[in-house]
């Protein structure tokens, strides 16, 4: 059933992912997603609006673990028992500096890829294309609700690794508008913030007064030392995930000097977090961040040093802002670069 009615064929592994919080969700509420290998590079069009053909995957690495369901139990209850001592055996295991071991705790997958037995698995290496969940074709981000975001629709961040005082955390994949500034004072962001609030409410070339763009509101500020004539020079960064309609299909195209649309800005984070401190970091906040750049060196993670990165779950529109505050550093990227 594709564009071209033309017979496809397709291998094992045959992958079921699941989201952790699923397993003790009532069954209305659950979202399984299967996945099969494709062997054609440029495949047809699937004609059924829930089935898509993901970007090319290049590598699925996971732990596994063989269960058994005794009689007269169910399979969620089952994988909702094991994933917490799982991931609490996990996590024992890691001492953060000679012996890391990296995994994901918000999806889960059961695979057919064994002969015998039922297996599950923890994804070691983070591949949006399979953790990323679609309900229909013009719904391909994942925008939920979390008490974060005080009822109101959000693109939350997702643990990738919890440490005793901080987590590594990322985004689901998703669109965003962002603006750079020439520096990060105060008056930079607040002109990133009516910026960006302008562009939703149709500052843009077609002249479209979007939804409300969901939250968080995230600002990076990177402080280059050298190569500097006044140092220390400091370039900011503003971005809000785009309304979930403009995830699947083009956004309006900025007027305003300085705003692009950024598919997946934000990279894995090492945050931390802060109790009733606003967009402006108070002292509590200051203290916090420089407590997890220290630990970070002394653990050895390699972050970058010289971009710290803050965000919030408050709206543009709802004030008073002064809620929970993440602040952190970007994970180093695998080559080793920033």
């Amino acid at each position: 059933k594709n564009d071209v009615a033309a017979t496809m064929s397709s291998s094992i592994p045959i992958l079921n992912v699941q989201k952790v919080s699923d397993f003790t969700a009532a069954s209305c509420n659950k979202l399984v997603k299967q996945c099969l290998y494709l062997h054609q590079e440029d495949p047809p069009k699937p004609l059924d609006s829930k089935v898509y053909i993901t970007d090319e995957v290049d590598k699925v690495e996971y732990y596994s673990i063989r269960y058994d369901i005794p009689n007269g139990e169910s399979y969620e209850q089952v994988i909702a028992d094991l994933l917490p001592n799982i991931f609490t055996e996990m996590s024992a295991m890691t001492d953060g500096i000679n012996f890391n071991i990296t995994y994901y705790q918000d999806v889960v997958l059961d695979s057919y890829i064994h002969d015998e037995g039922k297996y599950i698995a923890i994804f070691k290496k983070v591949s949006p294309e399979l953790i990323t969940f679609r309900t229909d074709e013009k719904d391909s981000t994942v925008v939920g609700s979390h008490p974060d975001c005080v009822g109101k629709p959000c693109l939350h961040h997702q643990n990738v690794m919890d440490f005793d005082t901080f987590h590594q955390v990322n985004f689901p994949s998703a669109k965003w508008a962002c603006l750079n500034t020439s520096g990060c004072h105060t008056t930079d962001r607040r002109h990133s913030l009516w910026a960006l609030r302008n562009y939703f409410e149709g500052s843009n070339a077609e002249e479209v007064m979007m939804t409300k763009p969901l939250a968080p509101i995230v600002a990076e500020c990177n402080t280059k030392k050298e190569g500097c004539s006044d140092p220390p020079c400091q370039k900011g960064r503003t971005c809000m995930p785009l309304p979930a309609e403009y995830q699947d299909k083009d956004a309006p195209v900025p007027t305003a000097e300085g705003i692009t649309i950024v598919k997946n800005p934000i990279p894995d984070l090492y945050i931390t977090q802060v109790e009733d401190s606003g967009f402006v970091m108070n002292n509590n906040a200051y203290r916090e961040i420089q407590t997890l750049h220290t630990t970070l060196e002394k653990e050895g993670i390699p972050f970058q040093q010289d971009t710290a990165v803050q965000f919030n779950y408050a709206s543009l529109y709802d004030l008073p802002w002064r809620r929970l505050l993440y602040l952190g550093f970007p994970k180093m990227s695998d080559g080793g670069s920033e």
